[in-house]
């Protein structure tokens, strides 16, 4: 018999070929889909351009005119860099109190863009660095959610994180701020600790995935304070690895190369954390975790299972108390501010602290705008991973957990949650139409009997599939609502059309102020509106956004609150040629919306120091509330209401609103919601 050869048979080789064509048409079509979902993600993202190539909000402003300053300087000089429009007369010493992460970046795309032929300035590279780390961040969500739930998992998480309306508020063009690295970098440095502990990898591999995960880490550390996120969810997921026996020695290997590579990073290039960083309490505490873990590895074989546990747990939990107690005794830099915050909701915030929008607690209306049934489905997508626990589903669940916590104690924090509820939603998907799906594809015969199979009929399965999609019609509404509306300031914080078009009253105030004012000339205004003044007028402003500390501030309160008179002495003091109020209220059709000052002057009470109850009175006989003659006396009601004659004080009758003679009317806006006043002492 003569000898066969090793060749395949034709049929065997017709099955390969065809097996290889069919893995290759899926990965076309996941590239396909993704291509689309990242063509949502940007189209979305770049509808407040309509409206014009205006940054968003007011901390865009500065982190624009950091990237201008390196783009004319060098990235160098950013390190050295004292800004004396901001904080007159202190001056701001940029790199100790700013991230050099998002203007770094900034400069760096333009680089990039003018190198290979794409010529724009600084600022077009700004306002769209945003739609390119969200349109980024959406390739690494699909490969988050692929390692999860395969491809499928993978659409479905990518197109999530796209439509998510907390993240797309945060991205949209000129929102060039720290989140948009932020949330890219959370979602890149756990992809990449998830692949480094793989038991499937190689040794070199899950190094080379967990040396990545640092460098990501780092990038996260230089640009969002957020950073500490990653630092508590890696130790909290050794720990929990450790106590239910899912440790294993790659996960401390990982853990050290991408805390210490991160840290390392952030001591070098970033001054405002410095070396003095490596001493705060929660890398303390990590290093911590990280030595018990040591031991833990010494120890798992030599002591029995149940005692070697129960000691693990007295150290972690002594490690917890630590984390509050040390600092008393002057022991590592304790968690304060908007950290505290996040971990304790109950801690009381100061009325500086809870004057930020960005810092009020979250709502089940904001979970629901963001998620509709999703909230559901994480949930379910949480069980199916506790059914089937690995350390991988382990550090998802722990990623889900801790941002669902913490995105309910600060509404800033929602957008964090977005990469998590993405994955564990279409994990959740991923397993609800399995059935379905067998039922779609199961063929109704099979020779001459039908096959036994766990499926449901065709058109339940469509239905079933199509009720499912229907069930995130508000989300998706409410991110194309958030998408399509101009930013605060191209619609000069006015997001109501007047004669058919949005306000521009704060682009000719600013434009005003650049024209008609001295360069050495100092602005007083309220903080909201200091980086506006600084970057698109070019001219000092006494506070801004930074909040360097509180005593200007408080000041600037009390200036507001109290009479023309009292409010003089404190003006010069502080230097001020100029003071600008924003107040929407329309002498002309007698319309007031909540958007200016008349929105803020409660808060600028309390940061001063004053109590509400000497503007606010209360008229026992008709039973309502009424501003008190202090209120229309101080220097805030003065000054914005100076326009409108017909204004009374509630009770005294007064008819009209009069200046002393130290405070000259020089400017008032289209519809009088800026007005600008020289300061004569």
């Amino acid at each position: 018999m003569a000898k066969k050869n090793n060749l395949p048979e034709p049929t065997d080789l017709k099955q390969g070929l065809l097996s290889n064509l069919k893995i290759t048409r899926n990965g076309a079509l996941e590239i396909g889909i993704l291509a689309i979902i990242i063509l949502i993600c940007i189209v979305m993202r770049i509808l407040p351009m309509q409206w014009g190539p205006y940054l968003n909000e007011y901390d865009p402003f500065f982190h624009y005119r950091s990237a201008e300053y390196i783009a004319k300087n060098g990235y160098a000089a950013w390190y050295t860099w004292v800004d004396d429009l901001s904080w007159y007369p202190m001056g701001r010493d940029v790199a100790s109190n700013a991230y050099p992460g998002i203007p770094f970046s900034g400069v760096f795309l333009w680089q990039v863009a003018n190198t290979v032929g794409i010529k724009i300035d600084v600022l077009t590279a700004c306002l769209y660095f945003p739609v390119l780390m969200a349109a980024i961040t959406c390739v690494f969500a699909f490969l988050l959610g692929k390692d999860f739930a395969g491809g499928v998992g993978g659409i479905f998480t990518a197109l999530l994180v796209a439509i998510n309306p907390s993240y797309i508020s945060r991205t949209v063009a000129g929102f060039f701020d720290t989140e948009n690295i932020g949330i890219f970098a959370i979602a890149t440095t756990s992809l990449f600790f998830i692949r480094s502990i793989d038991d499937k990898r190689g040794i070199p591999s899950r190094i080379m995935y967990a040396i990545i995960g640092g460098l990501t880490f780092g990038y996260l550390s230089a640009s969002w304070g957020a950073a500490r996120y990653i630092t508590g969810l890696l130790s909290v997921f050794l720990i929990v690895s450790i106590l239910i026996g899912k440790y294993k020695t790659q996960q401390l290997t990982s853990f050290s190369i991408i805390n210490g590579l991160g840290l390392l990073i952030a001591a070098i290039f970033v001054p405002h954390l410095g070396w003095g960083y490596l001493s705060s309490i929660e890398n303390l505490a990590a290093l911590s975790v990280a030595i018990v873990a040591l031991i833990y590895e010494f120890l798992k074989t030599r002591v029995d299972d149940e005692k070697l546990r129960i000691g693990m747990l007295v150290s972690f939990l002594i490690i917890g108390l630590a984390v509050f107690i040390l600092p008393i005794f002057g022991i590592g830099n304790g968690i304060g501010g908007k950290f505290l915050r996040v971990l304790d909701p109950f801690e009381s915030p100061n009325a500086l602290f809870s004057s930020v929008g960005e810092h009020k607690l979250s709502t089940w209306n904001n979970f629901f705008e963001d998620w509709g049934v999703g909230l559901a489905l994480g949930l379910l997508g949480a069980y199916y991973i506790i059914k089937d626990l690995d350390d991988k589903k382990l550090y998802l669940l722990l990623f889900y957990l801790t941002a669902l916590y913490f995105s309910a104690t600060l509404v800033r924090i929602l957008l964090i949650f977005a990469i998590p509820g993405s994955i564990l939603v279409s994990y959740a998907i991923v397993e609800l139409l399995a059935p379905f799906n067998a039922g779609i594809s199961a063929p109704k015969e099979v020779g001459k009997r039908k096959r036994s199979i766990f499926a449901v009929s065709k058109p339940l399965s469509i239905v079933f599939i199509l009720m499912l999609f229907l069930s995130f019609v508000i989300p998706v509404l409410d991110a194309q609502a958030i998408a399509n509306q101009p930013g605060p300031y191209a619609s000069s914080m006015i997001p109501v059309l007047l004669n058919g078009d949005f306000p521009n009253d704060w682009h000719t105030a600013l434009a005003w102020l650049k024209a008609n004012t001295t360069k050495d000339a100092v602005i007083a205004t309220w903080w909201d509106y200091g980086y506006w003044i600084e970057t698109v007028a070019n001219r000092t402003t006494i506070i801004d956004g930074s909040t360097q500390t509180p005593y200007p501030i408080e000041t600037m309160g009390k200036i507001m609150m109290s009479p023309q008179n009292s409010s003089l002495p404190l003006l010069k003091n502080l230097g001020a040629d100029y003071i600008l109020v924003f107040n929407t209220y329309n002498p002309n059709t007698l319309t007031e919306w909540s958007f200016g000052l008349n929105a803020r002057w409660e808060a600028m009470t309390q940061i001063a120091g004053i109590p509400l109850t000497k503007f606010i009175g209360y008229n026992t006989t008709s039973s309502q509330y009424y501003l008190t003659s202090a209120y229309w006396n101080c220097t805030y009601a003065k000054l914005s209401y100076y326009q409108n004659t017909l204004i009374t004080s509630g009770t005294d009758g007064v008819p009209k609103i009069a200046l002393n003679d130290h405070f000259k009317l020089v400017y008032h806006s289209k519809y009088d919601f800026v007005l600008i006043y020289k300061i004569i002492y």
